[in-house]
């Protein structure tokens, strides 16, 4: 007589938390389903946050208010970027803020020419408007006052850049320097000023063209304290984007550092 085998036997009773264990299975792949439904998982959420930050903006031809433009820091000759989180776009709220960097693109055209990304393109908008009345364009000039507004391409609402003075609780990420940073807000904190860069010509240069390519210092209207961003591990920012750099302000930081040019497609 064969002994029956105990391993084909059926088995009638289930041991340990099966049901509970069961339970909590389907409940994470319905929660997993409805997230992918929405968009909502974190592949995706990334996903799109690549897409709408490196999308491909259109360059003016000729540098003027209202059109896209990129800021290219002289000193690390990267282009001033928006820093996104990882809660972008799907969680955007009007109380957000936003860091930003200076950021190489990789993308070139065939003449060595970097491709605007949504990212790296803003629009200058003078603060008062009526004193373009009268002239024959819209060319930014040197000494007017003017917002710095991020690129309709990236975020339907205009964010604006800002800065605040230096405190215990607000200054910059890596030098500990004056912060800057994209708010939805307008208000004093977002005034800026383009200056010349030689002082001893400054008063002989306000109301020139500014032109696309020339240096020039961008001054916080409220602080007087300069933009800039430097090179170097201090100031070394990673993120989803690659390797960038810190963007702050700093009174007469000298050099090319606080160093900007306006680039547009020629």
């Amino acid at each position: 007589m064969r002994t029956p085998s105990l391993l084909n036997a059926p088995v009638t009773n289930r041991l340990g938390n099966w049901f509970e264990e069961s339970v909590l299975r389907e409940g994470q792949l319905k929660d997993f389903i409805a997230k992918a439904d929405s968009g909502t998982l974190g592949i995706q959420r990334h996903e799109m946050k690549m897409m709408l930050a490196l999308q491909e903006v259109r360059l003016p031809e000729k540098f003027m208010f209202g059109e896209n433009v990129m800021i290219k820091n002289l000193g690390t000759n990267g282009y001033l970027s928006v820093d996104l989180p990882d809660t972008f776009p799907n969680n955007v709220t009007l109380a957000d803020e936003y860091y930003v960097t200076t950021a190489n693109n990789p993308k070139r055209r065939d003449g060595g020419k970097p491709v605007a990304a949504a990212r790296s393109s803003f629009k200058l908008v003078p603060i008062d408007e009526y004193g373009l009345v009268g002239m024959s364009d819209m060319t930014p000039r040197y000494g007017m006052k003017i917002y710095i507004v991020s690129s309709d391409a990236l975020i339907e609402k205009p964010m604006f850049l800002w800065s605040v003075p230096k405190n215990t609780a607000q200054k910059s990420r890596k030098l500990k320097y004056q912060m800057a940073f994209l708010s939805f807000e307008k208000g004093a904190c977002a005034e800026w000023q383009i200056v010349y860069p030689d002082r001893s010509m400054r008063l002989e240069m306000e109301g020139q063209p500014v032109q696309a390519g020339s240096p020039v210092i961008i001054q916080h209207q409220m602080t007087q304290n300069e933009l800039g961003s430097e090179l170097g591990t201090p100031s070394l920012i990673r993120n989803d984007f690659g390797v960038e750099y810190d963007v702050d302000l700093y009174r007469h930081r000298g050099g090319i550092w606080s160093r900007w040019e306006f680039e547009v497609a020629n």
